[in-house]
């Protein structure tokens, strides 16, 4: 840390900032809460808090799928994860796109009621391959009945907040067969048009 941080130019390398990173996640993971280095937090050129433009990169797509988990759904489950695949197969054929996966879960029984994120990618990665998204499609549980929720709108609400690849094209697809029934936390719609504005 000393050597990274003492020989080196912060301008011209990462090692500074590497440095830093490490220090940021030890001292965090004592409970310790320490600000990230401003001059690391940055996209290229662009640095903490400016505002820049990105131009969309053509062959990037993020997919988001929003899955309502009530029962209803289950015998559905394979047509639902058959066409995902036949997308993605269009879409890496016809147009040479590169697409990403997350999923978002709601209208489930206990835990999986209000909407919530579904991690498929490797470790903690919300985003994954397609392969992932149809293997995890097919297992998540569709136990929602009766009077439970199925907020859509809260799913929408949380899928607009992922961390998308900087200039990707944005896909949301929902697969839900019964009406909207909010949670009692759920978002308004124009809190849900201001967050997919944004």
């Amino acid at each position: 840390c000393i050597t990274d941080t003492s020989a080196c130019d912060k301008d011209t390398t990462d090692s500074f900032c590497k440095s830093a990173a490490a220090f940021v996640a030890v001292a965090r993971a004592h409970g310790l809460w320490v600000d990230f280095v401003p001059e690391c937090l940055s996209f290229k050129e662009h640095k903490l808090n400016s505002e820049f433009k990105q131009a969309p990169v053509k062959s990037a797509v993020d997919v988001v799928v929003l899955m309502s988990q009530r029962q209803n759904q289950f015998q559905m489950k394979k047509k639902f994860a058959n066409f995902m695949s036949e997308l993605n197969r269009m879409m890496k054929k016809r147009q040479g796109i590169n697409a990403r996966y997350a999923m978002i879960g709601f209208g489930g029984e206990g835990v999986s009621e209000p909407a919530h994120i579904q991690p498929i990618g490797v470790g903690h990665d919300v985003f994954g391959n397609i392969n992932e998204l149809t293997t995890e499609m097919k297992s998540i549980p569709y136990d929602g009945q009766g009077e439970t929720s199925n907020d859509a709108l809260h799913a929408i609400l949380i899928a607009s907040k992922l961390t998308f690849r900087p200039g990707a094209n944005k896909i949301f697809i929902m697969f839900n067969t019964e009406p909207h029934n909010s949670h009692k936390f759920g978002p308004t719609l124009e809190e849900v048009k201001y967050a997919l504005a944004k």
